[in-house]
């Protein structure tokens, strides 16, 4: 029997290791079983790993038999909660038995008491209609707890796996906590978010090049930009860009021996194609009227080029126009009008690119760089030098934008007729073009009496026959063969010819202008197209015979 009282104290207390103890405990048990001893985790076995000494008031302590090294010792009441007495009516009720039956209550009481005060039980102030049973095994198990947001009752939170996971990103966590600003800014933003995140592969090559990104960022902030320079001349970069196939036929003939190297080489020499461009509407008119043009460069292509005949006596032949009834009386000419029609292509080529090739000569970096901007930012930063030249030849860009028709028939000609690849080899041969420059003034005195070459054209078979006249009337007249240089001419027949042909003296000034007067034929000479004829004294003809000689 225990004859001591049993205290209001906790029935459990833990220590720091302190090696063997003895360690102390303050509330009263009545047997050495009455208490558990823990060495960490571990529970140790009475006799075994430990000892217990009771006092006499029933408190005591534990001595190990072993060092507990440096884990924590805790001893807690741990008595059997059982009943061995049991009183009976008219049995004896002894005070000591009595006292024993209350002393184990209270220790029962206590040690459940010490037991749930460790246990989750919720604050003496919450609702009465709290709930703190758990959720059942079976939705528990590999969760960790809960409480319900509104009732505040246990429920099945996160699972185990989940919040390891959490723990194995709190780095991560913390950082983003850190930066709680930004990621707000990202949820307010979660729309754009969202976008990013559907374009990750496009956002995955942006930052595997993030060299040629920083390229770019650090261009736009140049005091003055490339790129800005380009953006706002997008709309020229875009016409570009929409006629690139145009650009890129253009650039394949630009280098040694290319078509349009070659016109841009003569654009910076001789400039010939800039005397063609400075009387382009000149060129134009001649385009128009290429059928005749045709004719007439046949013409210059002969041996004797009537039609430089015509040029110098421009004048007569606009008389020829105010008199084409006369003029539709004269025949015989058609291959010297025809001759005309002989450089054609190379004026109806040059007509109208002028200004475009040369700026096209001028920017083939860029327009080799345009060709290159089909994908992304990317290109646009690997190739900054490129665009710092389009950038410093804008203007020259915004030219071919604006002249893109003419680009693209530009490119259209190379890849069908080439009348360009006709020029350029021209230029690096015969240079038939230089020609026509030099010779621009008769050009545009052509072109400028447009009118009468095409009536000369239209009533071609007239003038033919008006030229047989020329040559039949002099044969008629003084009954000399033309073929045979030996023949001679009376004064008399020359006059009698010419009063034959009186009907056509227009034409004979025009066509076959004389070098001395009707009136004083002494020791002169004049040319027709059979020939040159020359007329001598006795004191100077070699034969001592005077009159008209056939040279």
């Amino acid at each position: 029997m225990a004859d001591y009282a049993i205290s209001n104290v906790p029935r459990r207390v833990v220590y720091a290791a302190s090696g063997t103890g003895p360690y102390a405990f303050t509330f009263e048990i009545l047997d050495q079983t009455d208490i558990a001893v823990y060495k960490a985790s571990t529970l140790l076995t009475l006799t075994t790993d430990y000892t217990v000494t009771i006092n006499a008031n029933g408190t005591g302590s534990v001595t190990l038999v072993l060092t507990a090294g440096s884990d924590n010792i805790t001893i807690v009441g741990a008595k059997n909660i059982q009943r061995t007495s049991d009183f009976t009516t008219g049995g004896d009720l002894f005070a000591d038995t009595l006292n024993d039956e209350l002393d184990n209550q209270t220790i029962y009481i206590q040690q459940v008491a010490e037991t749930a005060e460790r246990g989750l039980k919720a604050p003496v102030v919450d609702p009465t209609d709290i709930n703190m049973t758990l959720p059942s095994k079976a939705g528990r198990a590999g969760t960790v707890l809960a409480f319900d947001t509104t009732t505040g009752n246990p429920v099945i939170g996160p699972t185990i796996a989940a919040v390891g996971v959490l723990s194995a990103n709190i780095a991560n966590i913390n950082t983003v906590a850190t930066d709680i600003t930004n990621v707000n800014t990202v949820a307010t933003n979660i729309t754009n978010v969202n976008t990013v995140a559907g374009v990750s592969g496009n956002v995955t090559t942006v930052a595997g090049s993030i060299a040629n990104v920083n390229t770019v960022a650090d261009d736009l902030n140049e005091a003055v930009s490339e790129i800005n320079t380009v953006a706002v001349n997008i709309a020229d970069v875009n016409t570009v860009g929409t006629n690139i196939a145009s650009v890129n036929t253009v650039a394949a003939e630009l280098g040694i021996g290319q078509d349009v190297t070659v016109v841009a080489a003569n654009l910076s020499g001789s400039d010939t194609i800039g005397t063609v461009a400075a009387d382009i509407a000149n060129v134009n008119a001649t385009g128009a009227n290429i059928v005749n043009v045709n004719a007439v460069g046949a013409d210059l292509l002969e041996p004797v080029s009537e039609i430089n005949t015509v040029a110098v006596d421009i004048a007569n032949v606009n008389t020829v126009g105010t008199n084409i009834a006369n003029v539709n009386t004269v025949a015989g000419i058609s291959g010297n009008v025809t001759t005309v029609a002989g450089i054609s292509a190379n004026v109806t080529t040059v007509a109208g690119i002028s200004a475009n090739v040369t700026t096209v000569s001028g920017i083939s970096a860029n327009v080799t760089t345009v060709a290159g901007i089909s994908a992304n930012v990317t290109s646009v930063a690997a190739n900054s030098t490129n665009i710092n030249t389009v950038a410093t030849d804008i203007a020259n860009v915004n030219a071919t934008s604006s002249n893109i028709a003419n680009v693209n028939a530009v490119a259209t000609d190379l890849l069908g007729a080439d009348n360009i690849g006709t020029v350029a080899t021209d230029l690096l041969g015969a240079d038939n073009i230089s020609a026509v420059g030099g010779s621009i003034a008769s050009v545009n005195a052509v072109a400028a009496n447009n009118t009468n070459i095409n009536t000369v054209a239209t009533n071609i078979a007239d003038v033919n026959t008006v030229a047989n006249a020329i040559l039949t009337s002099f044969a008629e007249a003084s009954l000399v063969d033309y073929n045979d240089a030996t023949s001679l001419l009376g004064a008399n027949d020359v006059q009698v010819a010419i009063d034959r042909l009186a009907e056509v003296t227009n034409f004979m000034n025009i066509i076959y202008p004389a070098k001395c007067s009707f009136v004083d034929i002494q020791d002169c000479t004049f040319t027709t197209n059979a020939g040159r004829f020359a007329y001598a004294s006795n004191s100077t003809n070699s034969g001592n015979n005077t009159g008209w000689t056939f040279v």
